[in-house]
């Protein structure tokens, strides 16, 4: 089972906006605005492509232009990492009680059906999420 740290995000997050050849400070913290640091919208892209690869998630362009902080982008991949650890067991509890039943039925089992090997969600949700979690943070500040 992988699990992953707050603190292991901000470290791939922060690698990889420093091996940006547009980006020339030392170190990254999670307050930092994009803008402030020369990511443009193409380096979020590549940022955001590197990070799907990273935790084999997938990030919709808005959703990439949407980050404007360090935190941002820290955030959104920790609700998509968790938005596909979830999708993952809810598919991987159907299997098995689909299993179950067809055991419990007597009737064969197909187990050469293809598992679905590409796992996507509705970034939309995670967008909303964060958007939610802003105003939250926003209006607690306030």
């Amino acid at each position: 089972m992988n699990t992953h740290t707050d603190n292991d995000y901000e470290q791939v997050v922060s690698r990889l906006i420093l091996e940006s050849p547009q980006v020339k400070i030392k170190s990254v913290a999670t307050d930092m605005l994009l803008s402030d640091i020369s990511v443009d919208s193409l380096e979020k892209l590549s940022i955001a492509m590197d990070l799907e690869e990273a935790y084999d998630i997938e990030i919709s362009d808005d959703d990439v232009e949407q980050h404007e902080s360090v935190a941002d982008i820290v955030g959104y991949i920790k609700l998509a990492v968790n938005a596909r650890k979830d999708i993952s067991d809810i598919e991987a509890a159907g299997i098995e009680a689909t299993d179950a039943e067809a055991v419990n039925s007597n009737e064969p089992s197909d187990t050469n059906e293809p598992l679905q090997e590409n796992m996507s969600f509705d970034t939309d949700d995670i967008a909303d999420a964060i958007e939610a979690e802003k105003k939250a943070k926003h209006s607690n500040t306030a």
